[in-house]
């Protein structure tokens, strides 16, 4: 035996119709009727959507030509979603698409932005065959892995690229973005590599099996935590990750800290680390910089005094 439900517009015209076996599998019957929700959920979407371009056509501005319709897919929660609007050429010869412009769309945008936003705190909390297993339990299936991997990759491109943009404009161009309002005179920073072992991934010519991830943390101070113990916590910590060799380390996080604080206040930049070679280049690299070894690496050099 199975039911039908059906999801009816205000005039009682059909937008879905999905057959739902009656027989629930005791092993999975929360993931047979939250594929059904998502079949369901995903026609009303297209139609609502749909129907908000009819009503950005009507009130287009007079002197846009349409030129046709084009498909789109956004990758959602319940699953990929594709719908038709209008492609539009204005006076100037310039496109539009109304309803993406209407919605904040980018046009390079794969996915909602709420879906991305719960990828992205995922990814940095667990590694990603966990956001995989996890995101693909929750939907149960409804996005595969493959499709949250794609995701994945467009994001970190997209991060990519738009520090590539933001170096070159500011390193090169001279367009450096305004200052942060934060002032401090001393900056710490502290410094550090994990090595990551890759799959795949080749550079000139070469398959790599492992990459040194690049960070550094800055803050201006720390403050006691209101408890019992004494613990503290780092003030207006700052994290920046060095993801393409192409940005020289030391631009890239200075440009990150430029951002949230005005170092033309700063006098003194104090960098932590280990010793590499890559960490105490950033004496040479920032303004009014020291270095100083951490304590542990110092000890194993010169022993317990």
């Amino acid at each position: 035996m199975a039911i039908e439900i059906i999801a009816q517009d205000e005039h009682g015209n059909q937008i879905k119709k999905v057959e739902l076996n009656m027989e629930l599998s005791p092993e999975d019957w929360e993931e047979q009727l939250y594929k059904v929700g998502c079949e369901l959920i995903s026609a009303v979407c297209v139609f609502l959507l749909e129907s908000m371009e009819e009503n950005l056509f009507q009130s287009r501005p007079k002197d846009w030509r349409v030129v046709g319709f084009r498909n789109r897919t956004l990758v959602t929660r319940f699953g990929d979603t594709t719908f038709a609007r209008r492609l539009y050429i204005d006076s100037e010869g310039e496109y539009h698409f109304l309803l993406d412009e209407y919605m904040g769309w980018k046009p390079n945008q794969a996915a909602t932005v709420s879906l991305t936003e719960s990828l992205v705190k995922l990814s940095t909390e667990v590694p990603f065959r966990k956001v995989s297993e996890t995101m693909e339990n929750l939907l149960a299936g409804v996005l595969s892995k493959s499709t949250i991997h794609q995701m994945l990759d467009r994001i970190s491109e997209s991060a990519i690229e738009s520090e590539k943009e933001e170096y070159q404009a500011s390193f090169q161009e001279g367009n450096l973005p305004a200052p942060g309002e934060k002032k401090s005179s001393v900056i710490y920073s502290e410094a550090d590599g994990i090595w990551i072992h890759l799959q795949r991934e080749k550079q000139g010519g070469k398959r790599l099996k492992h990459y040194e991830l690049k960070s550094a943390i800055a803050y201006d101070g720390w403050e006691r935590l209101p408890q019992k113990g004494e613990r503290y916590r780092l003030t207006n910590k700052v994290v920046y990750c060095n993801s393409d060799d192409s940005i020289p380390l030391w631009d890239g996080a200075s440009l990150q800290w430029h951002k949230n604080w005005d170092l033309s206040y700063t006098k003194l930049i104090v960098l932590n680390g280990d010793g590499a070679k890559w960490i105490d280049k950033g004496a040479d690299d920032l303004p009014d910089c020291i270095t100083r070894l951490w304590h542990f690496k110092l000890l194993q050099q010169v022993g317990p005094v």
